[in-house]
């Protein structure tokens, strides 16, 4: 009874119950490194999680994109809003299925594999949210600053090479 009342709470009690799957998930993903042993549907999950926050997010980023280049003229600063949304849309086509190919038909995995694979995935997952704060935060000024798109080419080719070193992991 008290579960119910709990997951009725509202925004509070979402929040709360998506801290508790993530722990969940990061449970999973630190007991496969430290036994060298997982199941696919658990991978999937942590799949399914990633794919589904990061898509959020570059939808995001991809919508502010989107509005800054119908608000300028200037046609260098539209090519390169191009070159970053040609990028981003390369990693919505990102490999789904990262974790659960790791795992081998005798529920064996590599521990090496998936802590690297862990850490790529968090260098990527930061470099996204930054972007996505710079994008809003430029989107929020009345006037752009052409300047700072230096600052989002960066990011983005560091998105770039997070998604080359887990392309890298994940070759069998």
């Amino acid at each position: 009874m008290v579960r119910k009342y709990e997951r009725r709470r509202g925004a509070a009690g979402a929040s709360e119950e998506n801290v508790r799957n993530i722990q969940r998930l990061a449970s999973l993903l630190q007991r496969a490194v430290s036994t060298g042993r997982a199941n696919k549907s658990q991978m999937r999950l942590i799949d399914r999680h990633l794919n589904r926050r990061l898509t959020t997010r570059v939808t995001n980023i991809l919508h502010g994109l989107g509005n800054m280049s119908s608000r300028t003229n200037d046609q260098s600063t539209k090519q390169t809003i191009k070159e970053i949304i040609l990028q981003l849309n390369e990693l919505v086509k990102m490999e789904s299925e990262g974790y659960v190919s790791l795992v081998n038909r005798d529920r064996s995995v590599d521990p090496i594999k998936i802590d690297r694979l862990v850490r790529v995935d968090e260098e990527l997952s930061l470099s996204v949210d930054i972007l996505e704060r710079e994008v809003t935060r430029m989107n929020s000024k009345r006037i752009l600053n052409v300047a700072r798109f230096t600052d989002l080419c960066e990011v983005v080719d560091e998105i770039r090479t997070s998604v080359k070193s887990r392309k890298t992991i994940l070759e069998p």
